[in-house]
Parts: structure tokens; sequence; C-alpha cells
């Protein structure tokens, strides 16, 4: 399936099935594009790579567009002044992983995820 479509299915399924998460993404702008290597959001866009998106089940997909939108809601994007932008992204990354993970969504193999609970009620 097109990438496009694989991704426009995933807004439409999450508005139908998680209309908490398909509401967050009607507000932003779901741009493809080749500068990112998987998916990235600024907070006002959700930005995907063809071949990533390529490369997931259409579950995985609607996972990963909801992962972008908790870094929106959870505040993750703006400069993290003094900060390693890597590490504090990975940080995030499981926080919200965990979150996903226990309401039922399907991330892709590869994806930060801590099955302890260590990052439970951290946002």
């Amino acid at each position: 399936m097109e990438a496009q479509l694989k991704v426009s299915r995933a807004v439409t399924r999450a508005a139908i099935q998680r209309p908490f998460f398909g509401s967050c993404l009607l507000n932003l702008r779901v741009e493809m594009s080749d500068k990112v290597p998987t998916m990235a959001t600024d907070g006002k866009h959700v930005y995907y790579n063809k071949e990533f998106v390529d490369s997931l089940s259409e579950n995985e997909t609607l996972g990963v567009l909801c992962h972008e939108v908790m870094h929106v809601i959870l505040l993750h994007c703006q400069p993290w002044k003094g900060k390693d932008p890597k590490l504090c992204n990975a940080a995030m990354d499981y926080v919200i992983n965990e979150n996903l993970i226990y309401d039922g969504m399907t991330l892709p193999k590869g994806a930060l995820i801590n099955r302890n609970s260590d990052f439970t009620g951290l946002a």
C-alpha cells in the first residue's frame, strides 16, 4: 500500500477508534518528508518518511502517528537548552511508548520500550 494512503487510513482509524488521538492528528499537518528517517513532529506538523512508512504495518503506522501526537501533548517540542537532544528524545520515547503499549497500540520493531513500568506516570 502506498505510504500516503497508509498514513491517511491511519489518521482516519485514529479519528474513529481513538478519538483523542484522532482529534489531535486532525489539528496537525501530516506531510511526507525525506528529511526525517522515520517520523517526527515540530508541534505543528507530523513528518513521515515514505520508505519508513512502507516498512510498517497499518497498526504500526497508527502507533507511530500516535507516538508523535504524544510528543506534542506532553510539550516535548521545545528547546532543551543545556541538554543532549538525542538523550532527551530517547527518554521521552520511553515514556510515550510505555503508555502506548499499555493502551494496546502496536509499535514497530526497534521502538524504545521498557516493559518494567519504570516510566509510569512520567511526562
